[in-house]
């Protein structure tokens, strides 16, 4: 009974989050030229997930794309969403700001400060 509980507890620290939100962008932005911003949300649950995105703050860019959207994403799945954005400024910047809501968790998801911190380097002449 001993080893079956801690292989429970074992299997239970061993658990993938049910949903999961990743960034990705280039390690190189130069001002004023075009780039993706990557976002990856993954479900790892047998039930399709509805999720609502939100661009909340956008400072030192612009950006193709709808600041507000809704995506299913499917049970055991990922969805790949991508913005075309363009710096308008350059030095330390925060990318911007992303809130999705998970309703079927009662969560709201916002990626770190630290995750979204980029340098931008001054377009060159």
């Amino acid at each position: 009974a001993v080893a079956a509980a801690v292989a429970a507890a074992a299997s239970a620290a061993a658990t993938v989050p049910p949903l999961t939100v990743s960034l990705a962008c280039p390690a190189d932005i130069t001002m004023g030229h075009p780039f993706t911003l990557g976002l990856t949300c993954r479900n790892a649950t047998p039930l399709p997930q509805p999720l609502t995105l939100q661009v909340t703050d956008a400072n030192g860019f612009v950006f193709a794309g709808a600041r507000s959207f809704s995506v299913t994403v499917a049970s055991w799945a990922a969805a790949d969403l991508r913005y075309q954005l363009v710096a308008i400024s350059s030095g330390e910047l925060l990318l911007p700001e992303l809130v999705i809501t998970a309703p079927r968790f009662g969560a709201l998801l916002r990626p770190p400060r630290e995750s979204r911190q980029v340098y931008v380097r001054p377009h060159a002449a």
